[in-house]
């Protein structure tokens, strides 16, 4: 599982660069990226294998080719690949995941 987090207001336009993408989807096929955004406290899932390049934005941002992924179309809630997380408890993993993200940026 790789974790990422964002704070972005345009949830159909996340951005990650296109090199780490590339790796993950080539090397690590099978991992599930999961993303986390802070403003809507939504959470979308999907599998690297599963992410189609040909299919994704490509753009220039700070000097290096990133990859636009629409989260809301294209990604999965949190209970489709948990299913026994009941969608009650999802409080708590947003309240633990800002834990976690905090102690990274204090």
């Amino acid at each position: 599982v790789e974790i990422k987090s964002t704070n972005t207001r345009d949830e159909k336009s996340f951005w990650m660069k296109k090199e780490v993408l590339r790796r993950y989807m080539e090397y690590w096929s099978e991992a599930l990226l999961v993303v986390f955004c802070f403003r809507s406290n939504n959470i979308y899932v999907k599998k690297f294998g599963d992410i189609n390049k040909d299919q994704l934005k490509i753009n220039q941002m700070y000097g290096k080719e990133v990859y636009a992924l629409n989260l809301v179309e294209d990604f999965k809630p949190l209970n489709h690949y948990f299913p026994k997380i009941h969608p009650t408890h999802f409080p708590k993993f947003y309240s633990r995941i800002k834990d976690a993200l905090r102690s990274f940026n204090p």
